[in-house]
This record gives C-alpha cells, structure tokens and sequence, in this order.
C-alpha cells in the first residue's frame, strides 16, 4: 500500500517532509514531494513500487507540471485505458503506470475519469491552470483518504497521524465521532476520531477550489441492490454461472504485477476460491500463498489451509 499527503495554504516544507516520513510504514520503497510555491500547493507520496518500478515515482507530473498527481491504489482495467487514450492522442511518458493513466485520463474526461475506472484508489490530481485539487475515493472506500479545512489550510492524507505533524492545524476529539464508534465498532459515513477531520466516503469526489479555499462533495456512484428475478432452477443455474465468470474475471485482473504474488489462505471459502482463480492464469505451482497458525485450536486455521494449499498445488508458508 502507499501512502498520499498534502495541504494548501499556510505550511512549510520541512512540515510536507515530516508527514511524508509519517507515512514510510506503509512502504519505505521510494517517496517524494512537489511544492508550487506559487499557490502553496503541498504534495507529498511514499510508494510501494508494484507496476512500472523504474518509471512510475510520485508526485508524478506531465504536460510542463501543469498536472500533478499523488495516488494510493491500482486501476485494474489501466491497460484498456491506456489503449483508448493512446487512440484519443494521447502520449505517454511511461511503460506501463497506471498512475500516468489517471493524468491522462483527467486531461480527457475531467471529473468523469473516475466512472470509468475499475480498481480500487484514493488519489489528489492538482490542476495548475484551473487552480483546482480534485480528490478522489473508489467506490467502496478500499483506500483511506482523510482531510481537513480550518483556518486558511486545507490538508489531507491516507492516516489521520499526519495531520498531528502540521504545527497550523488544530485537532481535538468529536464526541459524536467516538459515540459512532461505541455504537457501530467502526467511523461510519465522513466521522473520524477528530472533530476538525473528515472522511471521504466510498464513491464520493472532492473539489477544491485553491483561490476561494473552499470545497465541494459529490458523491459519483451508490451501491443498490438488485431486484429478486425469481427462484427457478434455471435462474438459480443462471446466476451461478455468472458469479463463476465474474469472480474469475475479477481475480485476473488483480494478477498484474512486476512484482512476484502472493494470497493469504485460511482454508475457508473464500480464500480459497480465490486461489483457485488466480492458479487458472498463473504458470502452475507459482502461486504462492500464506496462512497464520495459532497455539488456541479454536482460532487456529492453519490445517485447512494446508488441506486447500495441497489442493491448488501452490507454495505455502505457515507462520
């Protein structure tokens, strides 16, 4: 996983650069900043390199830095955009980054980029000449994007922790957030632990207007649940075979990588059906997966996973 920080307004660097270092946890592989001084634009990444490793740094910036982005995630349909894009005219710098892409993709399609998408991120694309950050979350919130507007700065981040490194912003805890949590077990909808930060929802968008300091939610997609069509055998037959094919679709698509791939297996079902797929489009006996044991045998797995690991034929570790 990586990690995206940034603010606009009052701050300094060397406050960019400790929230940076605040995110180096979530993967010490590579990380860098971009400041325009010109608008007190902050921007901040660290990098779990998976695609692209030689050429797909951030903040990555394109068209004379007239876009920069900062993005925590994976676009699995990247190769299918990068082919409409290079079709629209679209040139690109790197191999095969799927950070590139969302650039592109913002320059083609503006705010609409994110209904095309099929992948999982939080990211913030700074648009230089319209003096806008516009900040994105996938539609069901698989990457954390936090942020803040108080007192002529706006910030955000994937960790609440940073926001503790940005001696200009003031935070104290929501009563109504921690009463959420003893009721729910979880922050639900924008609540955080802090009343001054919020939580971007899954499926929502955010505009950030640099001169007026002032933002604008709009959520671009909902999750509804389908209508019951009936409980025939052939319907039941029917939608048996189409969770088949979009399962497998869906775990194939989550094989790209430059890096080598592993799953973590429980024994149970869903770990294992997923393994299942992946074996399908991988090269036999390079899948590789990892269970946990435990010295409770109420809590401990660890055989089943052994059971399922033998099955898939792959290569299993127990810790």
């Amino acid at each position: 996983m990586c990690g995206i920080v940034g603010f606009v307004g009052r701050g300094k660097r060397d406050e960019l650069d400790r929230m940076v270092a605040q995110l180096t946890h979530r993967w010490p592989d590579s990380g860098g900043v971009y400041v325009d001084k010109e608008t007190d634009v902050y921007l901040g990444h660290r990098r779990l390199e998976v695609l692209d490793i030689a050429e797909g740094h951030q903040p990555m910036k394109i068209s004379n830095n007239k876009f920069v982005i900062t993005y925590n995630g994976e676009i699995y349909n990247a190769a299918l955009l990068r082919k409409e894009l290079t079709e629209c005219g679209h040139q690109f710098i790197t191999n095969h980054s799927d950070t590139e892409i969302l650039l592109h993709g913002y320059i083609e399609w503006g705010h609409d980029l994110v209904t095309r998408l099929n992948g999982m991120w939080a990211f913030a694309i700074y648009d230089k000449e319209k003096k806008i950050l516009f900040l994105s979350r996938d539609r069901f919130g698989q990457k954390p994007l936090f942020y803040t507007l108080q007192d002529g700065i706006f910030a955000f981040s994937s960790e609440l922790k940073t926001f503790l490194l940005h001696k200009s912003l003031s935070i104290s805890l929501s009563n109504i957030g921690l009463q959420k949590y003893c009721a729910h077990g979880y922050f639900p909808g924008d609540h955080t632990p802090y009343k001054e930060i919020s939580k971007l929802t899954g499926g929502c968008n955010l505009f950030f207007k640099i001169d007026e300091m002032s933002l604008k939610i709009e959520r671009y997609w909902s999750y509804n649940i389908e209508p019951n069509h009936g409980e025939s055998k052939a319907i039941e037959n029917k939608w048996a075979e189409e969770i088949q094919f979009l399962l497998e679709k869906s775990v194939s698509r989550r094989l790209v990588s430059d890096v080598p791939l592993g799953l973590f297996l429980s024994g149970g079902l869903d770990s294992t059906i997923i393994g299942y797929f992946a074996n399908r489009h991988l090269p036999p006996g390079k899948l590789k997966t990892f269970s946990i044991g435990f010295e409770d045998h109420t809590f401990d797995e660890s055989n089943w996973a052994l059971h399922a690991a033998k099955f898939l034929g792959t290569q299993h570790s127990v810790t």
